[in-house]
């Protein structure tokens, strides 16, 4: 690992820089501790109902026990979690848990012994994807968040190893369980790759089927409705980080209900509009899509590396989709992978110290929201979206030149 030629003092207060914000992630995972312990997992109390629902016969996006959210994956997604609902609840929790905590471990593994990183670069990552706020949000919550990161490591592997089919079979299944990531399938687009293509089409399609065989065609609208209903609240709820929720709310005034210094004491909080008028939050949304894409388009189109793709595709995905929670940002981990092995000089570490740096100050969204009611606090996670965008854009840029000066020569 080089340092470019910026004096030595600067580079090494930047690694420092770096190891502060893995202690800042590590107090954070401490003050956390008494979630997992017994484990809460609010969001899978929904999966858990979804399987409760399917054994009894009851209707999978409505309320049937206490504390539970509402289900909003596809109809046969719930078939999934019947296993789970045979069990109670209590047991069901700690199930879920160890799975999750294995699965967690286990994308880690094949992340850093797929990515060519050295030995210190490989701690650095374990490190940064255990301190990250996303991962520990996910196995607070109960989420299937880092299932959903295990297919997708599993699938950039097969896709490594030219294995396009059952790479598109496993995209396919992500997709089931969470349409956002129909971005993915842009992978195969890019690479021209016709089976991996129709691999994933084909698994979605076959999925959409069987739920409705085994759930009926009202289930479909049902989900369709939760979607919609789920969209229009959390358009621009703070951990919303999409491109579209972080844009509006400049324009759009609202109501921050959050826990003030503890748990018990919820407050509304007022969060200011900066401009006017609303109407050109959209046209804004839409422009900075636009612009984005055809700007990668541009810069990218040449890239045949399918390590460099993925890196593209994750960040652009959580930023145009409209509903892209903090808790996603664990998807940033492998474009952060790939970062460490093109670190070559200083301000190489300074774009990854940005992009972890902004995912830590989004943990704290809560108290800067209390102290500042400015939209400017609550976009933080987009920003590491943008950053981790922009330096991959970078560095297909350098490699592109480095092809082009190869060929010249």
């Amino acid at each position: 690992m080089k340092v470019s030629a910026m004096p030595r003092p600067i580079a090494y207060w930047v690694y420092l820089l770096y190891g502060a914000l893995i202690l800042v992630g590590l107090v954070s995972l401490v003050r956390y501790l008494p979630l997992f312990f017994p484990p809460a997992q609010y969001d899978f109390r929904a999966y858990y109902a979804a399987g409760y629902a399917v054994i009894h016969q009851l209707s999978i996006y409505e309320k049937h026990l206490d504390y539970q959210p509402v289900f909003l994956y596809m109809p046969i997604t719930a078939l999934f979690f019947v296993p789970l609902a045979w069990f109670s609840m209590a047991t069901a929790l700690w199930i879920w848990y160890a799975i999750n905590l294995i699965v967690w471990g286990s994308w880690v593994w094949l992340l850093i012994t797929h990515v060519p990183l050295t030995r210190r670069q490989q701690l650095l990552v374990i490190m940064t994807a255990v301190v990250l706020p996303a991962s520990v949000d996910i196995i607070a919550l109960g989420q299937i968040t880092h299932l959903i990161m295990l297919g997708i490591v599993a699938a950039l592997v097969l896709l490594r190893r030219g294995a396009s089919g059952w790479a598109g079979v496993i995209i396919g299944v992500l997709i089931i369980i969470k349409v956002q990531l129909l971005l993915l399938a842009l992978l195969f687009l890019w690479r021209k790759d016709v089976r991996g293509a129709f691999a994933t089409a084909a698994t979605v399609g076959m999925g959409i089927i069987l739920g409705v065989w085994a759930l009926g065609w009202a289930t479909l609208g049902e989900w369709v409705n939760a979607i919609q209903n789920k969209a229009v609240v959390s358009a621009i709820f703070p951990v919303n980080q999409s491109l579209s929720a972080s844009i509006t709310r400049f324009f759009v005034p609202q109501q921050v209900q959050t826990a003030v210094l503890s748990i018990d004491n919820v407050q509304q909080i007022p969060v200011y509009a900066m401009l006017t008028p609303a109407w050109l939050a959209q046209w804004l949304v839409v422009s900075s899509i636009i612009c984005i894409g055809w700007y990668t388009y541009q810069r990218a189109r040449t890239i045949t590396d399918v390590d460099m793709q993925a890196a593209i595709v994750l960040p652009i995905m959580l930023l145009v989709t409209p509903l892209s929670w903090d808790s996603y940002m664990v998807y940033l981990l492998w474009p952060i992978a790939l970062l460490w092995t093109k670190v070559r000089h200083t301000h190489d570490v300074i774009w990854l110290t940005l992009i972890v740096g902004c995912m830590m100050v989004h943990r704290f969204w809560r108290v800067l929201v209390w102290q500042s009611h400015s939209p400017l606090v609550l976009i933080w996670g987009c920003v590491a979206m943008l950053c981790c965008w922009w330096a991959i854009i970078r560095i297909g840029d350098h490699a592109s030149q480095k092809r082009a000066e190869y060929g010249t020569n």
